[in-house]
């Protein structure tokens, strides 16, 4: 059994949308197999400001796309989960990929600016 029909075993979904209660409601059928790969993916960070939301950037291989061809030209996956554990995921582009790093980056150096204005 490969990881789409374990998904579609233990889910309802209804036209590529997990409908059951949970952490994965009205999520694409792809999120609990992204969801499970964004450990390794590319951490992205912790938003404070965004209620602890976590983000990761788990890149769509071939295989990904065979289990899953509603990705279509995808070429990543934004995972993310709220710190009351609901995960959101996205298929994206690689362009909208480098605008999410940047994004990120900057919130991560103007938190270390604010670090550092506090000390002094």
């Amino acid at each position: 059994m490969n990881a789409r029909q374990e998904i579609e075993n233990k889910y309802t979904i209804v036209d590529g949308t997990i409908t059951d209660c949970g952490k994965f409601e009205n999520e694409p059928v792809y999120a609990p197999y992204f969801s499970d790969c964004a450990d390794g993916g590319e951490e992205l960070g912790v938003m404070e400001e965004g209620c602890g939301e976590y983000a990761s950037l788990v890149e769509v291989g071939d295989e990904d796309r065979a289990l899953f061809p509603e990705l279509g030209a995808a070429e990543y996956v934004l995972v993310t989960e709220n710190d009351q554990g609901f995960v959101t995921v996205s298929a994206i582009s690689a362009h909208e990929a480098d605008d999410l790093r940047a994004h990120y980056e900057e919130e991560e150096e103007e938190e270390e600016e604010e670090e550092e204005s506090d000390e002094e």
